[in-house]
């Protein structure tokens, strides 16, 4: 509970992610202002990268000392919901059932609260967005503007996702029971964000083998207004579909409830599947 005390949990809800669409939306503007002015963007980056490179060089040792403090931090939240998880799968039946609940709670909360963190960094993935498209507009002066668009986006988005969506995937795993499932419900039901409404989706994928679609369907509903959550829903999803035999009738009707394109589902009826212990 002490660690990251000072920060606020991630909650993802839309509110909390707008960070995320907004420079989504600046893009397109972004790459007709580099179009219009590269030349003298890239003289002014050649001095940003002089004065930042000196400013390196002369950092005090202090962030050194930083840099550690905050990898120590990182990893007695791994560990910490690790241990954590051992407890919640092996104490099952002596531990209080108030207790436990408080256990997975916050885990859950500290894990969150390094996201929060982590995604603060996301500001770093927006300025090499804002790079990238630089660097592209240098080599392919011609290059249609849609094209290079989709490419920041795919790029900017692909990095956001992967480490939100990697987050949940190790609380999940780490936290995760098969018999745990009324307390992993009534902690959700407790908090009642869309955080901990994915992290449950992925322990009932992962460790019961259920696939319930109503719930899914109910899900999907719920995050009709916020994009990254809806994304985030259907990759968990997708990824289940490719790891395990799913009936016909269920894969359609989830590919029609998750707007599924039908060249993503052939490639789930493809791929091999493989069973995760």
């Amino acid at each position: 509970m002490d660690i990251f005390y000072d920060e606020k949990e991630v909650t993802l809800e839309a509110s909390s992610l707008s960070f995320i669409q907004d420079f989504v939306q600046e893009i397109p503007d972004l790459v007709l202002e580099n179009r219009d002015a590269r030349q003298e963007r890239l003289e002014d980056d050649r001095q940003k990268d002089f004065i930042e490179q000196h400013e390196d060089e002369n950092s005090p040792v202090d962030d050194d000392k930083d840099v550690e403090e905050f990898m120590v931090k990182v990893n007695k939240v791994f560990r910490a919901i690790e241990v954590c998880g051992q407890i919640l799968r092996n104490k099952l039946g002596s531990l209080g059932r108030n207790f436990l609940e408080f256990i997975y709670e916050e885990s859950v909360l500290v894990s969150l609260r390094f996201l929060s963190v982590f995604l603060r960094f996301s500001e770093n993935v927006r300025e090499e967005s804002i790079r990238k498209i630089k660097k592209r507009l240098e080599e392919n002066p011609n290059l249609p503007n849609s094209k290079i668009i989709r490419e920041v986006e795919s790029f900017y988005l692909g990095i956001n996702y992967t480490v939100i969506l990697g987050m949940l995937y190790k609380i999940s795993f780490s936290l995760g029971s098969p018999k745990g499932r009324d307390i992993y419900i009534k902690v959700t039901d407790t908090n009642n964000k869309p955080s901990f409404c994915l992290i449950q989706e992925i322990i009932e994928l992962q460790f019961e083998k259920k696939l319930d679609i109503d719930k899914i369907d109910k899900l999907h509903f719920e995050f009709s207004k916020n994009p990254v959550c809806d994304r985030l829903l259907k990759q968990i999803i997708l990824r289940h579909c490719y790891m395990h035999d799913i009936e016909f009738k269920h894969r359609q009707k989830l590919a029609n409830i998750l707007n599924i394109p039908i060249q993503v589902q052939r490639s789930i009826l493809i791929a091999p599947k493989t069973t995760q212990d």
